[in-house]
């Protein structure tokens, strides 16, 4: 073994990716003291996007306080890079941990993401933004983001709408801002949904957001009337736009209310990080993220690493921290072999007590495995 890169996601609620990799370096490196190690911390948009970014690249954290999800004040942040991009994580002002147990997705807001864009962009030297859009607590498609760069929605009476999901339905009008964002926004997205439908945004992530049964085909409904009045007013596709329904419907708020793109965070994160230079005449590469299953085949940092790794020839071992159902379909884009921390029953705050231990035990079983076949 000449060189090992490691480039791992976050272990959700437990590890970030720095800690990760952190710790399968120091196995690694006692089984292969002579070994070139190298740490490229992953992130697919969601969670540690932000913390990702600044292990790559040389950065300064800006901290600000923005609307929270429940409409109420929270301490929040982003990243502006030495290149002029700043790296904002939707989550930061809008996620699932800022609501605890309240969780309220027809009333929850992404104002506070708007916020965040609005601070950025008044910030010297920012000539982009990179938003990742992920961990939401929200289902309301962006507009009360939008809200907070100076969209207005109205009902037929032209009556103003309140920025919240439960009043979608009631959008008949839209009057945008007089002055747009200053700078381009690029979107990083973990998911390919469009925004309505069987597989939008409600119906796939809204259980986790709290809506019940009943409430699907309404937020539903208000997404697709919003869809449509959208593309009505903008005269282009938004709802079937792949990554459209990610974050609570925050990707169709990136195309219609910034004029964004959207893009896979992993491959933008890959691309940072000059993955494809590195990899080659690497020995082995290992990735992994807390739990993989069929979900890690789309857009997730196990198989964009393993995609890459494959067309290099390059061997890509997967260490999660635990394995669900359709992790062996990750054998076919270029995973060699999957190695899971967890392997008893046990509730999540038992894996978070153990969980550095645990990814501890696993790297070192791996790198012994890998080099008694040296």
């Amino acid at each position: 073994m000449k060189r090992i890169l490691f480039a791992s996601d976050s272990f959700k609620g437990t590890l970030s990716a720095q800690e990760v990799c952190s710790i399968q370096k120091e196995e690694f490196q006692m089984q292969f003291p002579q070994c070139e190690m190298v740490m490229l911390p992953m992130a697919d948009g969601g969670e540690g996007l932000v913390e990702a970014c600044l292990s790559l690249r040389p950065g300064q954290r800006i901290t600000c306080t923005v609307t929270g999800p429940n409409w109420v004040p929270v301490e929040s942040g982003y990243a502006i890079l030495e290149d002029g991009t700043a790296v904002i994580e939707m989550a930061a002002a809008a996620g699932l941990p800022l609501v605890g147990d309240h969780r309220d997705p027809l009333t929850a807001t992404t104002y506070g993401v708007g916020e965040l864009l609005l601070h950025a962009c008044g910030q010297p030297g920012v000539r982009q933004i990179l938003l990742g859009l992920g961990g939401s607590a929200t289902n309301d498609a962006g507009i009360g983001m939008a809200q907070a760069l100076g969209w207005k929605f109205f009902d037929e009476k032209r009556e103003e709408v309140p920025a919240k999901a439960c009043y979608l339905n009631r959008i008949h009008h839209i009057l945008p801002p007089e002055h747009p964002l200053p700078v381009p926004v690029t979107a990083a997205c973990d998911v390919k949904n469009p925004l309505c439908g069987p597989m939008g945004a409600t119906a796939v992530y809204g259980p986790q957001k709290g809506v019940t049964p009943e409430q699907v085909p309404i937020l539903d409904g208000g997404l697709r009337h919003l869809s449509a009045i959208l593309e009505q007013m903008l005269h282009r596709e938004i709802g079937t736009i792949e990554g459209s329904g990610a974050a609570g419907g925050m990707g169709a708020g990136v195309l219609a209310f910034l004029n964004g793109n959207l893009k896979p965070g992993i491959e933008l994160l890959l691309d940072m990080a000059d993955f494809d230079r590195i990899v080659q005449g690497a020995d082995c590469v290992i990735t992994g993220e807390g739990k993989i299953d069929r979900q890690s085949l789309y857009g997730k940092v196990p198989s964009g690493v393993a995609k890459r790794c494959q067309k290099y020839g390059v061997p890509c071992i997967a260490l999660c921290g635990s394995v669900g159902e359709g992790a062996e379909e990750l054998y076919q884009i270029g995973v060699s072999a999957i190695f899971s921390a967890v392997s008893t029953c046990t509730d999540f705050s038992g894996v978070q007590k153990t969980c550095r231990e645990d990814i501890r035990m696993l790297s070192r079983a791996t790198a012994r495995m890998i080099r008694t076949f040296q």
